[in-house]
């Protein structure tokens, strides 16, 4: 019988300050396993040779967002010069954000085409599957990150004999791990009594940060163990919102 688990350690910690914002932190140590990442698995013949991490695994995650309030401007702790002209314009800003540090996803190791002994014609696995290549030692993280650069050792891996599903376990690698700070500044101005404007700009991974995708992890690629794309370099976003 198929059993798929969840298991995880959750904690957070909440400090609010009494007159600039507050600050939550969230953090989640966790594993996921079950027996397939699509409709079908990668070995009918050894059901429990399927079994590992699922695909969306991250055993690491926090998460810390902030709302602070800006000491600027009239009343405040710095620019509340009576000479400064400008200093009404300088407060009531808020800046909010959230911080994110997660360990890789796990990577799969194989190819797509299928395996066929060529005694019986037989294939190992059903059509969609990953055919598993075999471990001929320790595969090494070795970092690497752009195009040419191997993240892992790729020199361990070998392919099955026909019809053989390898030793290489089920998503038995992890990608790179994720840092990433999303922010807003805000203000809301008073035009009268019944009108508001906020304005507001968000900047998306305020850092530029490059944020590497999950190296290929097919093994008959000329790509194979390099980590060659990102997810989205940084972007501002401005708005204008009128209420009344």
């Amino acid at each position: 019988m198929l059993s798929n688990s969840y298991h995880s350690l959750q904690a957070r910690v909440y400090r609010r300050f009494r007159r600039y914002g507050r600050i939550t932190a969230a953090y989640t140590l966790s594993k996921s396993l079950d027996y397939a990442d699509a409709f079908s698995l990668d070995d009918d013949l050894n059901i429990d040779n399927n079994r590992g991490p699922s695909i969306f695994d991250r055993k690491h995650n926090l998460v810390v967002s902030h709302v602070a309030r800006l000491p600027f401007g009239r009343g405040e702790k710095l620019f509340d010069s009576n000479g400064l002209r400008w200093k009404g314009l300088l407060g009531g800003f808020t800046l909010s954000g959230v911080f994110t540090a997660r360990s890789g996803t796990p990577v799969d190791i194989g190819n797509v085409n299928l395996i066929t002994d060529p005694a019986t014609g037989r294939s190992n696995r059903p059509l969609g599957a990953t055919s598993r290549p075999n471990v001929t030692g320790t595969p090494r993280i070795l970092g690497g990150l752009g195009p040419g650069q191997l993240f892992f050792d790729t020199s361990v891996f070998r392919d099955p004999l026909p019809g053989q599903t390898g030793n290489a376990g089920r998503n038995s690698l992890r990608g790179p791990s994720f840092f990433n700070y999303n922010a807003t500044l805000s203000r809301t101005f008073s035009l009268t009594e019944q009108f508001k404007l906020q304005f507001q700009a968000t900047a998306f991974n305020v850092t530029n940060t490059p944020h590497f995708r999950n190296p290929s992890g097919d093994f008959t690629s000329s790509t194979f163990g390099e980590s060659r794309t990102t997810f989205g370099e940084r972007s501002i976003r401005f708005g204008l919102k009128l209420t009344f």
